[in-house]
């Protein structure tokens, strides 16, 4: 029996507001219940409905449909086994809302409000965007004193200025809690540089998943202001940042070239799990869906091909919509310059 230990210790919020056991749990196996519908995040840790996922996972989290994600490539259960049971609510992850400046092939309208306009080209319903309310806001101060770890997601989080009123209060409350931010790195406001130089133990963690001109087809941002970003960030925190790529179709080819980027850079660091994540949807963007085996050993990363026609049938299909989204073509074999 495998062990996870997040019902124990803590609560994430995902971008549409809905209360989840961890961030890999799939939206539509949660227990239901969203934020605006609670009066206060520690007493409905220790409510009832968080008992029976407790009780649940006593038994071992693999027989939960919800659970799968941690059966694949992505793997989070183990970064759990670091908290300490006993002390109970203890780490907070959570969005604020889907607002985001990206507009991520791999991603969707539930995690980018950029996604909204083109959803439909992509064959799927747009999410509504949706963003904390001031009480949501103090319902997650009102917990900030007791926690050991906050990390903060999106959409983008230093897209989202209510953001800046947690870190805010954060920096009184509770200034050595570790913060977690994963970023896109797409500009940054004094307001957030200035809050940073409040706290003492800052992680920011940005999602760079190319470069040069495959960075902006996967992403859609700039990677000179990418660069620009991460170079502010460094010199605010007097230490480098952590990575955490992002593995698809259209970089798979070209990871072990951002790997020796990030390995040579003074501003960043190569993050223990290599790639962080691996793009199982949409299945036009997965590599394993896409590959068939030998194409996928070319790469030093290791999985298996599970190679369908639907799948590759559909990526020649919104490739060619993202390259007229993106104005220009990508290339998943060839170079980007």
């Amino acid at each position: 029996m495998l062990d996870c230990k997040y019902p124990d210790v803590g609560l994430t919020v995902h971008p549409s507001g809905t209360l989840n056991v961890c961030c890999n749990m799939q939206n539509h196996n949660s227990e239901g219940t969203h934020i605006s519908e609670i009066d206060d995040l520690e007493e409905y840790f220790y409510s009832t409905k968080m008992d029976k996922w407790r009780e649940n996972f006593s038994e071992g989290w693999e027989k939960f449909v919800g659970c799968q994600n941690c059966k694949g490539p992505n793997k989070v259960y183990p970064s759990s086994l670091k908290f300490d049971r006993a002390y109970g609510l203890q780490f907070l992850e959570m969005s604020t809302s889907n607002v985001c400046n990206q507009q991520c092939v791999m991603c969707s309208s539930s995690f980018s409000s950029k996604w909204n306009k083109i959803e439909e080209l992509f064959n799927r319903s747009p999410s509504k965007t949706y963003s904390f309310s001031d009480k949501d806001i103090e319902k997650v101060i009102k917990v900030l004193p007791r926690l050991k770890k906050l990390m903060l997601k999106g959409g983008e989080p230093f897209a989202d200025q209510r953001n800046l009123i947690i870190l805010e209060a954060l920096s009184i409350v509770n200034p050595d809690c570790k913060l977690v931010i994963v970023t896109n790195g797409q500009r940054v406001s004094k307001g957030f540089i200035n809050v940073l130089k409040k706290l003492t133990n800052v992680n920011v963690r940005v999602s760079i998943d190319g470069l040069g001109k495959r960075y902006e087809w996967i992403r859609g941002g700039d990677f000179k202001e990418l660069e620009d970003t991460i170079n502010l960030l460094a010199y605010t925190l007097l230490k480098p940042l952590e990575t955490c790529p992002t593995a698809s179709i259209y970089n798979w080819f070209y990871m072990d070239d951002l790997k020796s980027y990030i390995e040579d850079s003074i501003c960043l660091n190569l993050d223990s799990r290599w790639p962080t994540q691996i793009v199982t949807y949409p299945k036009w963007c997965a590599p394993q869906l896409l590959l068939k085996q030998e194409d996928l050993d070319i790469s030093s990363i290791k999985i298996k091909s599970y190679y369908s026609e639907s799948a590759v049938e559909d990526f020649k299909k919104y490739t060619k919509v993202m390259n007229n989204v993106r104005g220009f073509d990508v290339d998943i074999r060839g170079p980007m310059l």
